[in-house]
């Protein structure tokens, strides 16, 4: 059965703590359903602040992604290809 602990382990075991969606999927022999099911739980994770999305399907805890050189925030594309980030964190705007 899949469970947030489950999930939050198999990221934990990995040495740079971050794991893909596919990896995910294929590290804990999900099929069907219950890579729709993952899906919706990393969503979930994500907006409780357990785990990061660091790139398009790549999930980071958070602990991990502090001891780096990240920010996180809205990136805001203009047509011409040059873009801005828009940090969450009032610190660091």
């Amino acid at each position: 059965m899949l469970s947030e602990a489950r999930v939050l382990q198999q990221i934990e075991k990995q040495p740079n703590r971050s794991a893909g969606f596919k990896q995910l999927v294929r590290e804990l022999s999900l099929r069907g359903s219950e890579r729709r099911e993952l899906q919706r739980l990393l969503e979930n994770l994500v907006q409780k602040g357990k785990l990061l999305e660091t790139s398009r399907d790549r999930f980071t805890l958070p602990q991990a992604a502090a001891n780096k050189n990240v920010v996180l925030g809205k990136l805001v594309m203009h047509r011409d290809g040059f873009g801005f980030l828009i940090p969450e964190d009032a610190e660091f705007r």
